[in-house]
């Protein structure tokens, strides 16, 4: 499986992804790989791969399973654990749900890559994820991330 192969390639590579204290890093790290190992693969088969025919694409349920109780392991999965130890450290908005969030990550993920695809690979795929994700995950983050962890480069 395609994703399923992603993922494994991602996890093999990092070195302490545990460490990064900032979930927002730490998510848009996992996507910026993914949209990496998209652009080797290439136009012609990701055009090909993200249709509406193939339902691999539609896997929004993992969003809510267990990291560690999960056989799928994908970026979703690890998605939905990252928002959830964010909410834990009250790094989160109190009314977000971690699951639903990842969800919707995902389902952001795939119009991004689907827009490239269109562009024939004409769109700066970091650029765009890291804009559009980073936008909507801060969003997502609470007061108390806000004041400690978010820096903005002068």
């Amino acid at each position: 499986h395609y994703l399923v192969n992603g993922y494994q390639q991602y996890v093999e590579q990092i070195n302490d992804r545990e460490s990064e204290p900032d979930f927002i890093k730490r998510i848009l790290n996992i996507y910026t790989f993914y949209g990496r190992y998209c652009e080797k693969t290439g136009v012609d088969f990701i055009a090909k791969y993200y249709s509406t025919q193939n339902k691999a694409l539609c896997r929004r349920d993992l969003a809510y399973q267990d990291a560690k109780d999960s056989e799928y392991n994908s970026i979703i999965v690890q998605t939905a654990y990252d928002l959830r130890r964010a909410k834990q450290d009250g790094q989160l908005k109190n009314e977000v749900d971690p699951a639903s969030s990842a969800a919707d990550l995902c389902t952001m993920v795939k119009g991004i890559i689907f827009e490239w695809a269109l562009n024939e690979g004409n769109l700066p795929l970091e650029k765009t994820m890291n804009s559009i994700l980073g936008t909507y995950l801060i969003g997502l983050s609470s007061n108390l991330y806000r004041q400690n962890i978010l820096k903005y480069d002068d």
